[in-house]
């Protein structure tokens, strides 16, 4: 009998595997343990062995349930409204569930629990007008997802490091202190950067550079526009339009 045997053994709890996974989320996905997770359950740690095989092993359940909140654009949306629409919502689930960010970019092949809805994306983005480019497209996409990652954990770094945060650690003030500038003013930042911060503009600026490379353009249009930039007659690029 292996160790995983010895541990399933005794009578069945009056739990499920739905259960551990709300309970899991409810105490955060970087935070909870089994031992937190079976106590909130009034059980044993051992007994959890009947439905996981290990604490990655619940991760991996969570993933898949976030991964089922995950709304797909409206499919009659231009390609470009659609890329929108996915890291708004990507960023929302996010701020829903505290440590995902920090899990997808940590945490080794957690994107196959949306390969589904990727391919979904994929694909309604190509009937749109994208093209039939599935291996670009699906590039851009999750540079997309890494860039909306990356960003939201630095805004939850932000969130941690504001001054009305009684968690802060005083020591990290004294090397503000040391160069003039009051700690409200550094670590008091403005709302913008506790939302999305600029996320919006540099998703602009990715789609731009997927419909360049689609449209084997050289020159990159503006951050704020899908209008793709001209190319004159002489290989000179011109200025973007608007």
């Amino acid at each position: 009998m292996d160790d995983q045997d010895e541990k399933r053994r005794g009578p069945k709890p009056k739990f499920s595997l739905d259960d551990a996974v709300d309970i899991a989320l409810s105490l955060g996905l970087n935070e909870f343990s089994l031992a937190a997770v079976a106590k909130e359950l009034g059980f044993s740690t051992p007994s959890l062995y009947r439905v996981i095989a290990n604490r990655d092993d619940l991760v991996d359940k969570c993933l898949e349930r976030i991964a089922q909140e995950m709304p797909l654009p409206p499919a009659d949306q231009p390609w470009q409204e659609q890329l929108h629409f996915f890291t708004d919502a990507l960023w929302n689930l996010l701020d829903t569930y505290p440590g995902l960010s920090k899990i997808f970019l940590t945490r080794p092949f957690s994107f196959r629990h949306a390969q589904d809805y990727i391919w979904t994306l994929v694909d309604n983005c190509q009937d749109a007008g994208f093209g039939e480019d599935r291996t670009g497209f699906s590039f851009g996409l999750m540079l997309l997802a890494e860039m909306t990652f990356v960003s939201h954990l630095h805004v939850e770094q932000r969130r941690n490091l504001n001054i009305d945060n009684p968690q802060v650690d005083p020591k990290l003030m004294e090397p503000i202190d040391r160069v003039s500038l009051t700690r409200r003013l550094f670590y008091k930042t403005d709302d913008i950067w506790l939302d999305q911060g600029n996320l919006r503009d540099r998703v602009n600026f990715v789609i731009a550079g997927i419909e360049a490379v689609r449209t084997n353009r050289l020159a990159l249009p503006s951050t704020r526009t899908f209008i793709p930039a001209t190319t004159k007659d002489d290989g000179e690029a011109a200025k973007p339009a608007g």
